[in-house]
């Protein structure tokens, strides 16, 4: 399930999701960043590595030579004809444990001829976002630093992963504790259906199935607001835990 403008100005601001965070799409004079319908719009930095043939080396992923490029920071990038550029975003991500974010190239650059390719951002992952930037054409072209670059779709599983990209120890107002509350009614609900199906006994507890159901399609305070059902229950956390 794709999550809306709402989810992400709501993560945003409480958890540090996206920082520097764009309230709204930016794009007088300037190719479009900030927040989407259901996603975001990131920027490129000013800081380049433009791979040249100067001298001569040959590029290997399992072992990278530096001399395979050019170190550039600037506003405008100049990407040669059939060359590539490294960059990375100006905005800093943290992922929430349960969403997997997808990045798509902007139509923009794509007019052009100028592929984006960026690799899903993990659960639990944090961090800038690197970005490889390929030019297909024969002519030289032209990349803008602090502006719209790659558009970012975030998705939400049924139930959080197991592997993490990064787990830190939970702390009092650490930025790890509130990745783990986005997900835990939603688990939880998760799990209860589960057993509903699978015919095990539960505890008595004032939720329909159908509220159940619910709360395995939706996520964080909207879940817990569906579990309680009127305030039925005194907290989404105070659920019963079914896993066997």
């Amino acid at each position: 399930m794709l999550k809306s403008d709402r989810w992400i100005r709501k993560t945003a601001r409480e958890h540090d999701m996206i920082n520097p965070f764009s309230e709204k799409q930016v794009r007088e004079g300037v190719i479009s960043y900030g927040l989407s319908s259901y996603g975001y719009d990131l920027r490129v930095a000013d800081e380049f590595k433009i791979f040249t043939n100067v001298n001569s080396t040959i590029v290997d992923p399992k072992n990278f030579d530096e001399k395979s490029f050019v170190t550039v920071r600037t506003d405008i990038c100049i990407v040669p004809p059939n060359s590539f550029a490294l960059a990375r975003s100006v905005e800093y991500f943290k992922i929430p444990r349960d969403i997997l974010t997808i990045c798509v190239g902007k139509s923009t650059y794509a007019r052009c001829g100028i592929i984006v390719n960026v690799t899903p951002f993990e659960p639990e992952w944090e961090g800038f976002v690197t970005l490889e930037i390929s030019n297909t054409t024969p002519l030289p072209a032209r990349i803008y630093a602090n502006e719209g670059l790659k558009a970012c779709a975030r998705s939400c599983s049924s139930s959080p992963t197991k592997f993490a990209k990064r787990a830190t120890p939970t702390a009092k107002g650490s930025t790890s504790r509130s990745r783990g509350s986005y997900c835990r009614s939603y688990d939880r609900g998760w799990r209860l259906m589960k057993s509903m199906r699978s015919g095990s006994k539960l505890p008595s507890l004032s939720v329909m199935p159908e509220q159940l159901v619910a709360a395995a399609l939706v996520s964080g305070e909207e879940a817990a607001r569906r579990l309680r059902g009127g305030d039925r229950l005194a907290s989404p956390y105070n659920l019963p835990d079914s896993r066997n």
